[in-house]
């Protein structure tokens, strides 16, 4: 034994004196990645039980489009770009996560949703149902009920916070307390006449009344009115005559819609006074416009977070709190990659917020998406290059196609501004940094689609080192799950 010992030593001896005498030792990203090493290092696992859960979901912000986000914060920052790291990006513990639906290899943001909210992968459109029927047969809806967390972190005595940019009845949000056939039963008119269930509207507003939602604050104001009557001066699409804000309004609920009313609602016990915040139409606006928008009266994603959890937290026995940065995905949609990295830009500072007013030793914090996009960053471009510019080279000069044209970095698999079928335009410069630019897709389609592939999770606080690894989304629901369980 005491011979082994002397040759274990004399090998960390000689390993140590090789490591001494390299000739990288002073080199900055070595010694960079030194630093890194010992953070790492002293990182010690959390389980405690959870007093809060948040649940952070960047709608589409697959690891491609959160790469342009990083890039293009940095660049704004005045740096390289790549080196710059987003508030997500400094959690202790990140996995990738499998998106699939159980009908769809390329997955939709309602059975995405149900997976990471309830804990079960379903079909494309369905809210909080499972795979044992299909989209729309409304008449079997009964026996494929899921429960939402709404339900179930209410149960447990905890107050509940939906938080969107989007319409609060659309997809992801309405995953988080409502149950529906088909995604597309926002409001009364959209649900089938031989089809006797409420809409995702109806059910938003009971959970208030019911106190299985604390707080809810979004865009989509539309879809809780009359269409004889105007919200955000836009007609409601309602046609039962009902306006259920008001209704809401006379059986407690406070209600805000601007930004005004956001930084002055102050709530003692939030169960006792749900508070509800429609601040547009139909969908918030993107970011970027809201800014460039003098009269714009909506609030930032950071801003309705940073009051969501100042609300839920007068529940002494904790809260669930789901945001979403609904906008990022119909960027990408648009094939507009300004303005989905504007939106991202959005969603990290909104996250930096959130974990500076929690505190971590019994808060589990979670981000993530719900899928990813076809976008790419291709064509071999030279560092510098700025994102939403032209590729360049290392001499910095435009690099050409085979045809002798320049190109952007960001392209699209799918999207209206497909360039399979016509000749590629000369693209200049100042035509592709315009923040309404339109990047170029492989593919002609109305809209450009979502990609199958993994999506990354990054998680902090309690139980977090649960979230390493590649998973199945719906395993999410059950670290949040097990991280609010008493030991």
């Amino acid at each position: 034994m005491k011979i082994l010992n002397i040759m274990i030593l004399s090998l960390f001896t000689l390993q140590t004196t090789s490591f001494a005498s390299m000739l990288q030792k002073d080199n900055a990203y070595y010694k960079q990645g030194q630093e890194f090493l010992k953070k790492k290092l002293q990182i010690k696992r959390n389980t405690n039980t959870a007093k809060n859960v948040i649940l952070l979901i960047a709608d589409g912000n697959g690891i491609t489009s959160n790469y342009i986000s990083r890039i293009f914060t940095g660049q704004l920052k005045g740096m390289v770009g790549e080196e710059y790291v987003q508030a997500h990006e400094t959690f202790p513990y990140t996995g990738l996560v499998k998106t699939y639906n159980t009908d769809m290899q390329t997955p939709d943001s309602a059975g995405t949703g149900t997976a990471f909210h309830s804990g079960v992968k379903t079909f494309a459109g369905s809210i909080n149902i499972d795979n044992s029927i299909k989209r729309g047969e409304c008449k079997k809806t009964e026996s494929a009920l899921i429960t939402p967390p709404s339900k179930i972190f209410s149960d447990m005595k905890k107050s509940v916070g939906v938080v969107s940019t989007a319409r609060l009845t659309h997809a992801t949000p309405a995953t988080a307390y409502a149950n529906a056939v088909d995604r597309n039963y926002e409001n009364n008119e959209d649900v089938p006449k031989n089809c006797n269930a409420p809409d995702i509207a109806t059910q938003l507003i009971k959970s208030l009344e019911q106190g299985t939602v604390d707080v809810a604050f979004g865009g989509g104001a539309r879809n809780f009115v009359s269409n004889n009557s105007q919200v955000h001066g836009k007609k409601g699409k309602r046609t039962d005559g009902k306006n259920l804000i008001l209704e809401a309004k006379n059986r407690g609920v406070k209600y805000i819609d601007d930004k005004k009313g956001l930084q002055n609602i102050s709530i003692t016990n939030i169960e006792k006074s749900p508070v509800l915040g429609l601040f547009s139409s139909s969908h918030m606006s993107y970011d970027n416009d809201r800014i460039d928008d003098r009269n714009n009266n909506e609030p930032s994603l950071a801003d309705m977070s940073e009051k969501a959890i100042s609300l839920l937290e007068t529940n002494q026995r904790g809260y669930f709190l789901t945001i979403e940065s609904g906008r990022i995905d119909h960027a990408l949609h648009d094939n507009n990659a300004y303005r989905s990295a504007q939106e991202g830009r959005a969603f990290a500072e909104a996250v930096q917020r959130v974990i500076e007013k929690v505190d971590l030793s019994e808060t589990l914090v979670i981000v993530t998406a719900d899928h990813s996009h076809g976008v790419a960053l291709s064509g071999g471009c030279a560092l510098n290059s700025d994102i939403m510019g032209l590729c360049k080279d290392l001499n910095g000069l435009n690099k050409k196609d085979e045809n002798g044209k320049p190109f952007t970095s960001i392209v699209f698999a799918t999207g209206s501004s497909d360039v399979v079928y016509k000749e590629r335009p000369a693209l200049t410069e100042s035509q592709v940094k315009n923040k309404n630019y339109k990047q170029e897709s492989l593919i002609p389609t109305k809209y450009e689609q979502h990609s199958a592939e993994d999506v990354a999770v990054y998680a902090t606080g309690p139980w977090s080192h649960l979230l390493t690894g590649t998973i199945e989304q719906n395993y999410i629901f059950l670290v949040m799950q097990h991280a609010v369980s008493p030991k």
